[in-house]
């Protein structure tokens, strides 16, 4: 099965083909396409959950996630927020934009800085 998203002229074109040589269209609109993508990382975690079911896991929840090349960060016009490009993939193909209001960059600044902290002192236990 193959999945293609082609633009055509002023719209997209979603194209699904089977095994069988089988295929079907759905014309989207752009408003249509950016709708798809604000659903994609929940959908992705869903179906990556239908992919791997285990009753039992506890707390343990199965997570997809990318691997990131390179990361921007720049405030916003307005400077209420702090923008957070990343470059996904092993060759920074992809990109993907996160804002942050500037009190959760401000949270998340220490939590990393804690974690990475963490990380050291477990590394520098095991040597």
């Amino acid at each position: 099965m193959t999945l293609s998203l082609d633009p055509t002229g002023d719209h997209f074109v979603l194209r699904s083909t089977k095994d069988d040589g089988s295929t079907a269209t759905i014309p989207l609109s752009p408003m249509e396409v950016l709708t798809i993508a604000d659903m994609a990382p929940t959908c992705r975690q869903m179906a990556l959950t239908m992919l791997n079911p285990q009753p039992n896991r506890g707390t343990i929840t199965p997570i997809a996630s990318m691997d990131v090349a390179n990361f921007q960060l720049e405030p916003e016009m307005l400077g209420e927020k702090l923008i957070l490009l990343l470059q996904l993939g092993p060759t920074g193909s992809s990109t993907s934009a996160l804002a942050f209001p500037n009190s959760l960059a401000e949270r998340l600044a220490r939590e990393i800085e804690s974690r990475l902290a963490q990380i050291r002192e477990q590394k520098s236990s095991r040597q």
